[in-house]
């Protein structure tokens, strides 16, 4: 018996209203992850396919992001981050968590300018000159670095 495909998923749906559900062979159907109000709020404009969710405070964001980083899902850390610094723009902790996740998920350019803005909101953030450094140094721009 041939394995059966899974269903084809519909083109006229955009990505950002798309929920897949895990089957035992990966994703065997799509279905809206949010209505189409909430759709219509979503952030298109700014070139980020992820609707924002006004039921989700900063602070539910920021402990989301921060359980995904100790898991080691630094990508998904930095989608939710993202989300969490829309909410509550120049918040140093979240910053910070966001540097850390797109520096470990190998976007060090971004990172960079992450810890950036974390030193212009906290110029004696340690850890900040520190991973700001780092990222530097990934790029290749080694006396940037120092």
């Amino acid at each position: 018996m041939a394995p059966s495909r899974p269903p084809r998923i519909a083109a006229n749906i955009p990505w950002a209203q798309l929920w897949a559900v895990a089957g035992p062979n990966g994703p065997v159907v799509a279905e809206p992850a949010v209505p189409r109000a909430a759709a219509e709020r979503s952030c298109h404009h700014l070139g980020v396919d992820d609707p924002i969710d006004e039921r989700e405070s900063a602070y539910e964001l920021f402990q989301r992001g921060h359980d995904l980083l100790k898991k080691r899902h630094y990508a998904a850390a930095a989608i939710v981050l993202e989300r969490a610094s829309r909410v509550e723009p120049g918040k140093a902790s979240i910053l910070e968590a966001l540097g850390r996740a797109l520096y470990n998920s190998g976007q060090h350019d971004r990172s960079r300018e992450t810890f950036a803005a974390l030193l212009e909101v906290d110029p004696i953030a340690h850890y900040a000159h520190y991973a700001l450094g780092q990222s530097l140094k990934q790029l290749g721009r080694t006396k940037e670095a120092r």
